[in-house]
């Protein structure tokens, strides 16, 4: 990138297991979520994780959502220099990397380019490139996305939260899920809660600065970079692929291997696009990677 990144701070919540003085030297573990979700989609196994293992865990929330700062400025590399500067303030000096979707691409930069800084990686349903065959269908994402926008502008006051989050299921469900076969008329799972809340005076509003969101998406090269030959992490590192994504991380099996030969690349069967929301235990038992 040859513009300045500036690192904007980030609103994030901590669990402090009852389990963590015995293991103060340990690492802690940073949960980063994706894309238009926030850091409650780790609510069924972030407490059960750090108790198990000891580790402190930090819950951030990434730029533009919640109430981490909003900019009009949103790429991988400004990601990646919001956790660098989450780090060094939290006095951070290494951790152990747990990241989903959209989020684990600055975890994922962040192990090639200083991997003294992440002790262990699990990377949850992303690719480390982007898939020039999805190009179509993320056009009809953020279509569907700018038509969202309006909707919800009209979501009458006598609508409940359930009732709209319920309305916007399938967009979701469009980007990142696979057909099942044989299974076409089966409901598919929220890929997650959208970032939208019924406010006081009855009006529905984002809780994601979702312009520069939307923006960013149409000049999807914002959110790739450029992987060199040489970088290489030789953490431990879990990438998962869930079986019924468009994402289908497994493709790149090849690739990742060779910048993560320490890698375990894993299918998480009837799986659609969040393993630790839509299969928690497994997830957990999946990830003996912190123990």
């Amino acid at each position: 990138m040859c513009f300045r990144v500036v690192p904007v701070e980030l609103h994030f919540t901590t669990v402090t297991p009852s389990t963590w003085k015995a293991f103060k030297k340990k690492s802690p573990i940073i949960f980063i979520h994706g894309l238009l979700d926030s850091g409650n989609s780790w609510n069924r196994v972030k407490n059960k994780i750090c108790q198990d293992t000891g580790r402190k865990g930090y819950i951030i929330t990434l730029r533009n959502h919640g109430r981490s700062t909003w900019s009009e400025e949103i790429t991988t590399e400004h990601f990646i220099a919001d956790l660098e500067n989450f780090m060094a303030d939290q006095n951070i000096s290494r951790a152990v990397m747990v990241a989903h979707s959209i989020g684990a691409k600055p975890a994922m930069q962040l192990a090639l380019r200083k991997p003294e800084m992440v002790e262990k990686l699990v990377v949850e349903e992303m690719r480390i490139h982007k898939d020039d065959n999805q190009k179509p269908e993320i056009e009809e994402f953020i279509k569907k996305l700018k038509l969202t926008e309006e909707y919800v502008e009209k979501f009458p006051s006598s609508m409940s939260e359930a009732e709209a989050h319920n309305k916007l299921q399938k967009l979701t469900s469009f980007m990142i899920f696979k057909e099942v076969p044989g299974e076409d008329s089966k409901p598919k799972p929220m890929a997650f809660t959208l970032p939208i809340y019924k406010d006081i005076d009855g009006t529905f509003k984002w809780d994601v600065n979702l312009k520069p969101i939307i923006r960013n998406l149409e000049t999807i090269e914002v959110f790739d970079y450029e992987l060199e030959e040489k970088q290489i992490y030789l953490g431990e590192t879990l990438f998962i692929s869930a079986e019924y994504s468009k994402l289908q991380v497994i493709d790149e099996k090849e690739v990742i291997l060779k910048h993560f030969p320490n890698a375990e690349v894993f299918t998480a069967k009837g799986v659609f696009h969040c393993y630790h929301t839509e299969k928690a235990t497994e997830f957990m038992e999946k990830n003996n990677i912190f123990y």
